[in-house]
């Protein structure tokens, strides 16, 4: 060692070439595993948000459902197949209201309840 210089650099291939190599494949091997990453937390947020709307559409199938169920074994019971029977029923009912209104309204209140 004289001076503080131990050796001369030399004009001999250089071995840092594979270094190089090395470290592209690191850092290709890190983006890869950083895409790979991302698209996994994709996944599971692209589940995480079906399961929720799965369980809404559940939620509002129950609360929908089971009134419409019931409407329907009531409709039954009563003898009402179709929509036109329903409407005849329904009209039936308005003009026996109204008839019975336009009799309240000639002869006015019952004396007992003035």
């Amino acid at each position: 060692m004289r001076g503080g210089i131990e050796l001369f650099p030399g004009f001999e291939p250089s071995t840092g070439a594979p270094a190089i190599v090395d470290l592209d494949t690191r850092i290709a091997d890190a983006v890869n595993k950083r895409l790979k990453d991302a698209k996994v937390v994709e996944i599971e947020i692209t589940q995480a948000i079906a399961e929720r709307v799965f369980g809404w559409s559940k939620s509002f199938a129950l609360l929908v459902g089971i009134p419409l169920a019931l409407l329907g074994v009531i409709l039954g019971i009563l003898g009402i197949k179709s929509y036109t029977d329903f409407t005849a029923l329904v009209t039936d009912a308005r003009t026996e209201v109204t008839v019975n209104w336009l009799r309240f309204k000639r002869r006015g209140l019952p004396e007992g309840c003035r």
